[in-house]
């Protein structure tokens, strides 16, 4: 409660007592200066304007780790394999009606 009556007591010295709002001049804000209104050429000066950093550093190749592609080759091989085995040895079952 202290707090709140001590805030009451000092007036702030940065804010004026009557603010006021005033209109902002358009010399104060920079303009591109565009000789045409062309669309692709307000989009290319916007462009020109972006801040761009460097490209990172070529990262070198990485090594083949070859347990997961031995892995990988087996179980593509084995998938391959079944299917075939799977359609060889499909049962079938023929039905013959005899009159």
């Amino acid at each position: 409660m202290q707090v709140q009556h001590d805030q009451e007591q000092k007036p702030e010295e940065d804010t004026p007592v009557d603010a006021k709002s005033e209109p902002l001049l358009p010399t104060s804000v920079p303009q591109v200066e565009t000789l045409d209104d062309d669309p692709e050429e307000i989009f290319l000066n916007a462009i020109a304007e972006i801040d761009t950093q460097p490209l990172p550093p070529q990262q070198q190749q990485q090594a083949v780790y070859w347990p997961l592609a031995i892995l990988t080759l087996l179980c593509l091989f084995s998938f391959a394999g079944g299917t075939a085995i799977a359609l060889l040895t499909y049962p079938t079952v023929t039905i013959e009606v005899v009159p």
